[in-house]
């Protein structure tokens, strides 16, 4: 982002990223708790609590690698939780819709996520050169939040290679054999990644106010 800050703190529509994020699982009545696992535990603390979150159960710091940090923010949620959600901070236009699709569908296969099909041709690349042409009928974007039963997300966290940095989630229960549900994502469901990105969630924002 070159912001300067943890790109979570920052502001979007009246509030900042992770409040936006934290607030859609706030709003759906199939999560109980949430854990927001942060870089910087103490910062993204004062942000949070001022806003009085209900759900909201700890504040912890993560770990060297996304995967680390997955695993700690499973480990710290209740005994009695049997199905887990892992969703980007950075994702702060998620619907309590797609929630509670992701969700649904965890408990039925036992791990699910969002994907977009592809609207743009898709290449290899060798270098500055164009390589293979894929058939991005077969392909798609892979979001967050990702639903698992979580003694299935833990046995494949326990198995995966230690200090590994892993693309998503998903790929800890796919090495274990076992399919992942794909759920229809939102486009509005964006990643904060470059500024552009957070301009974009303001249009979306506006969009939604306006309709």
């Amino acid at each position: 982002m070159g912001a300067g800050i943890n790109k979570n703190l920052l502001p979007l529509g009246g509030g900042s990223v992770i409040e936006r994020s934290v607030k859609a699982f706030e709003d759906c009545p199939l999560i109980d708790e949430i854990i927001v696992v942060a870089k910087a535990p103490d910062e993204t603390r004062a942000v949070l609590e001022k806003s009085g979150f209900a759900k909201l159960k700890a504040i912890i710091e993560g770990g060297k690698t996304r995967t680390e940090s997955s695993k700690k923010g499973v480990l710290a949620a209740s005994g009695q939780a049997a199905h887990v959600l892992i969703h980007d901070g950075a994702r702060p236009l998620v619907s309590v819709n797609l929630i509670m699709k992701v969700a649904e569908a965890a408990m039925i296969y036992g791990a699910a996520a969002p994907a977009t099909k592809l609207k743009e041709t898709v290449k290899t690349a060798f270098g500055d050169f164009a390589g293979e042409t894929l058939d991005r009928s077969a392909l798609r974007a892979i979001q967050t939040p990702q639903g698992f039963l979580k003694s299935l997300y833990l046995e494949g966290a326990e198995k995966s290679a230690a200090g590994a940095d892993l693309l998503d989630d998903c790929v800890l229960v796919e090495a274990l054999g076992h399919k992942v549900r794909l759920i229809e994502g939102e486009y509005a469901n964006i990643k904060i990644t470059t500024p552009e990105d957070l301009a974009l969630a303001e249009f979306f924002l506006q969009y939604k106010a306006e309709r």
